[in-house]
């Protein structure tokens, strides 16, 4: 688009214009009519000099039209910009549970990768709290089996 104009980039924008639209020819100015000397008819809002024309074209309407008008383009954009409202939240939540089943799908990798750890080396090393590395006795290696498995089945599924 070019010389100035504009695109109305939201349904706010959209209804305003479409309500100076609506409300143009409510607000519109008189009309005249008149025939000069040579025959011909001309239509402006200005009267000619001499005067001598009729008033055509559309009256300002009732003031209670104009506020109902306005009250419906206010409404029409107040709905709209509740649409446009719930649409950003609603997109907001999508993102919220997408980043949720990634950090969920994560952790349920992290889990089965530690029970295939568990139950692929016998005999595994750990630090303990003390930062010393230690040999993993058998039951405990199968406790923690145990734990891992339960852990998958209540948070994976």
């Amino acid at each position: 688009m070019g010389m100035g104009m504009t695109v109305a980039k939201t349904p706010a924008r959209c209804a305003l214009a479409l309500g100076f639209v609506i409300a143009a020819p409510l607000q519109a100015a008189a009309i005249y009519k008149w025939v000069d000397e040579d025959g011909v008819t001309h239509y402006s809002q200005q009267p000619p000099p001499s005067g001598d024309a009729v008033r055509v074209g559309v009256d300002r309407p009732p003031e209670e039209e104009i506020k109902r008008e306005r009250r419906q383009m206010e409404e029409t954009g107040e709905r709209l910009e509740e649409r446009r409202e719930q649409r950003r939240e609603a997109e907001q939540q999508a993102r919220t549970d997408a980043e949720e089943r990634r950090k969920r799908e994560q952790r349920c990798a992290d889990l089965r990768s530690s029970l295939e750890e568990l139950t692929d080396n016998r005999r595994l090393l750990v630090r303990d709290g003390d930062g010393d590395v230690r040999r993993l006795p058998e039951e405990e290696r199968q406790q923690r089996v145990a734990e891992r498995r339960r852990q998958i089945e209540e948070e994976c599924g």
